[in-house]
């Protein structure tokens, strides 16, 4: 948030006017734009009842930047250091400022900017990024009825108090048009608010100009007092309220002009069972930002960096795209985090795709299912690997096992039988990204059929020669099922607790394909 902020101060500084910010209204989640950068006796009033509480360094307010409503105000004060004589180049911060509903005022935070001199200012501002937001009140939606923050059948209706579409319903649509002036080539984000429910990580499904269906995975956070907050595993991961809004990537150098359409389509919302039913986030402006731009992103609205690669990680660096339903997602692990979050966060530069939803099948019988979902991953991706779970949802809903095909044409696949489905992902995955595959299983449970699908992707195995990590049958980790670390690991026989993912599982996936990936150097 801050360094955006820093971007939209240095060009006030430049020009004596808010130009540059009002291109990019509403940039920060929450934050809003003045009409007017001016300060005004009353903002100088609250300015400098925030500096009676600050002790050392003076400041000199030259410009707002943006309010936050809250429970009371939030401010942000671009000022300049008081200079102690004329001589010294100024210097800039970010004052961050609440009033609350009593007018009492406090600093939160001051940012320092790195620029110095009113030419550093005016290089710096070079680099702001122009971004263009089409408002949510500017799309056109479906009628429907779905599912309320407050849990209730209601209208999908645009909500005026928060800027985004609510109430979506199953299969509802928006669309935005492009308008215009704004004919380039964009990278394309999309403002949600949090979400009822975990479950799902790729709610939405997308489409440019009519054009062909996509999803992407977007990591929406529940909030606080949710109906179906998820606490077991501990409830401050749940925060904040419905309405607050984060800012997700969805494609990449996409060239649009006026009078393009991106539509957003409720597709694969999260379910439980005291919610109405499906439940979606709510929907927020679409951003354009000109294609490799650096733009804020999640709740949060920060830089997303990679860390830089490490030569002595086998694991550092790599791209992967993970498919699976609720023991990918993490669903009764606490904020959803499971080994892919893990493993991104312990590998330096590594980049891990979450493409999960509960509930689901190999077996394609639905658009829910990992066939059509893995169909729908952008074809623009570039993976290492794609990492596959062997769902137990297969044997529990009775899937047929099918037979192994005698070779490798896809239209031999009956993708509607497990045996089918896997090999149609193996194929599907070679064909359209080119890089390896793993498949990796449960820990030793009492499923029905589950045992005889692991030996079944065994046998896969030894057709296509892709990856296993074959947990089901591994004897260290059996030997601790029903011990009472089996139950500070587990949630049932299937789902991990986040310590089960971090401490348990992950280790072993790791190691499985660092074996897998680095065989041939053995």
């Amino acid at each position: 948030m801050k360094k955006l902020f820093a971007l939209l101060l240095a060009c006030t500084l430049l020009t004596g006017t808010f130009a540059c910010a009002a291109s990019a209204e509403s940039l920060v989640g929450g934050w809003q734009t003045p009409d007017s950068p001016e300060i005004t006796p009353e903002l100088q009033e609250i300015f400098h009842q925030a500096m009676d509480t600050l002790s050392g360094r003076a400041y000199i307010p030259v410009a707002l930047v943006g309010t936050q409503l809250v429970a009371g105000m939030n401010y942000c004060f671009l000022a300049e250091t008081a200079a102690v004589n004329h001589e010294d180049d100024p210097h800039f911060a970010n004052i961050y400022v609440y009033r609350d509903l009593q007018g009492n005022v406090t600093i939160t935070d001051i940012e320092e900017l790195e620029t110095h001199s009113t030419s550093e200012v005016a290089a710096f501002a070079e680099d702001a990024v122009a971004l263009i937001e089409i408002p949510a009140s500017d799309a056109s939606f479906t009628e429907g009825k779905g599912v309320s923050f407050e849990n209730k059948k209601e209208a999908t209706a645009y909500d005026d108090a928060i800027g985004m579409i609510v109430n979506l319903a199953k299969d509802g649509e928006i669309t935005f048009t492009i308008p215009e002036g704004a004919d380039g080539t964009y990278d394309l984000y999309l403002t949600v608010s949090k979400i009822m429910a975990q479950f799902t990580s790729q709610p939405f499904s997308f489409r440019i100009n009519g054009g062909e269906l996509f999803s992407v995975p977007m990591d929406c956070q529940v909030y606080a007092d949710s109906p179906a907050a998820y606490t077991k595993d501990g409830e401050e991961y749940n925060t904040g309220a419905f309405s607050d809004p984060g800012r997700f990537p969805i494609l990449k150098n996409v060239t649009l002009k006026s009078g393009d359409t991106v539509t957003v389509l409720a597709t694969y919302g999260a379910k439980a069972p005291n919610l109405k039913g499906m439940v979606f986030p709510a929907v927020g402006a679409l951003t354009l930002a000109p294609a490799g731009s650096a733009v804020t992103t999640g709740y949060d609205f920060t830089l997303k960096e990679l860390q830089e690669q490490d030569p002595t990680d086998p694991l550092s660096g790599l791209n992967i795209i993970w498919v699976g339903s609720s023991v990918t997602y993490g669903a009764q692990a606490g904020g959803h985090y499971s080994m892919v979050d893990a493993i991104a966060d312990r590998h330096p530069g590594t980049v891990c795709e979450k493409y999960a939803i509960s509930a689901t099948t190999l077996v394609n019988s639905d658009e829910s299912s990992y066939v059509a979902r893995l169909k729908r991953i952008p074809k623009d991706r570039t993976p290492d690997l794609v990492v596959v779970q062997l769902s137990t949802n297969d044997a529990t809903t009775g899937k047929p096992f099918g037979e192994i095909a005698e070779g490798k044409d896809p239209a031999a696949f009956d993708d509607t039988t497990i045996a089918g489905a896997i090999e149609t992902i193996i194929a599907y995955v070679q064909d359209t990204f080119h890089c390896p595959v793993v498949f990796y299983s449960g820990t030793y449970c009492v499923k029905e059929h589950y045992a005889e699908m692991v030996d079944l992707l065994l046998k896969i195995q030894e057709k296509w020669g892709i990856g296993v990590i074959d947990m089901f049958n591994n004897e260290e980790m059996t030997a601790v099922y029903g011990t009472d670390l089996y139950n500070t690991y587990m949630y049932d026989e299937v789902h991990p607790y986040r310590i089960g993912y971090t401490e348990w599982w992950t280790p072993v996936i790791e190691q499985g394909l660092i074996d897998f990936l680095y065989a041939d150097l053995a």
